[in-house]
């Protein structure tokens, strides 16, 4: 039996155009009628999180920040707390200033970046609905220093956007043995506490709420996906996701633009 199921939003449960499809609504409906819990599994802040999901049948948790904070909801008591230790933070943090890359500062449930990147984002390559997202959701500051060092003990993830992917490569590798590295986007790179993912924070939340690994399912469609896909019972990859992810998935679904989540959802449970 299906207890628990957890969805990755952008590329997998919204539609490219950040939408909640009639499908995907309907089979919640479904899924809350024989208490399926939903747990939207998201690299997004919570603040970041439209209302139009958080209010979706069947939501009682949500993840956030690839897994840092988790929340009860509708109380948004928060269960699950893991930021990057300060001076792990502080290295990685002084370092990207040292490169031309656009920040992005992850915080108690908001997402700050400078008003000079947010003013700036064709120089990084964002265009299109993934600027309409930024400059709708993050909050401009003056000096993300500032910002960095008042909340240097809450830094849930550290977002980095590249005008030039090859620098990626680089900076993985000096974070790596410090951090957790994953992507989420072709030119982003998103840093967290080793224990911040999204398969460490369902596992969590799976014995917290006493579910067994084979009771959930997991969709995705980015790295930072795949340890919560190969942690759940059932790990589901959709089609419009990388190739070299979906050797990693139990199943494929349809895209996000075809409703794949409530198709499979329909035919699996």
């Amino acid at each position: 039996m299906i207890k628990l199921i957890a969805s990755d939003l952008d590329g997998t449960f919204l539609t490219p155009e950040k939408e909640v499809t009639a499908q995907n609504r309907k089979i919640l409906e479904k899924c809350a009628k024989k208490n399926i819990m939903f747990v939207p599994a998201t690299g997004r802040t919570l603040n970041a999180v439209p209302e139009y999901v958080l209010t979706l049948p069947s939501v009682k948790y949500i993840m956030t920040s690839n897994g840092a904070a988790v929340y009860e909801y509708p109380s948004m008591k928060q269960i699950i707390d893991e930021c990057l230790n300060s001076d792990t933070a502080q290295f990685i943090y002084e370092e990207l200033k040292k490169h031309k890359v656009m920040l992005e500062l992850f915080s108690k449930g908001r997402a700050y970046t400078s008003k000079y990147f947010a003013t700036h984002l064709s120089e990084y390559g964002v265009f299109g609905q993934h600027a309409y997202y930024i400059q709708s959701t993050r909050v401009k500051v003056d000096s993300l220093d500032k910002i960095f060092y008042e909340n240097i003990n809450s830094i849930e993830n550290i977002n980095i956007i590249f005008p030039d992917i090859s620098l990626r490569p680089k900076l993985k590798k000096i974070f790596s043995d410090k951090a957790f590295i994953t992507t989420s986007s072709p030119n982003n790179m998103e840093i967290s506490s080793v224990k911040a993912t999204k398969g460490n924070s369902l596992k969590k939340l799976c014995s917290i709420l006493s579910i067994k690994k084979e009771e959930t399912i997991a969709f995705g469609d980015s790295e930072n996906d795949i340890d919560m896909i190969m942690f759940s019972g059932c790990g589901v990859i959709m089609e419009n996701a990388d190739d070299k992810l979906k050797k990693k998935a139990n199943y494929m679904a349809k895209s996000c633009s075809e409703s794949g989540f409530a198709d499979f959802l329909q035919n699996y449970i």
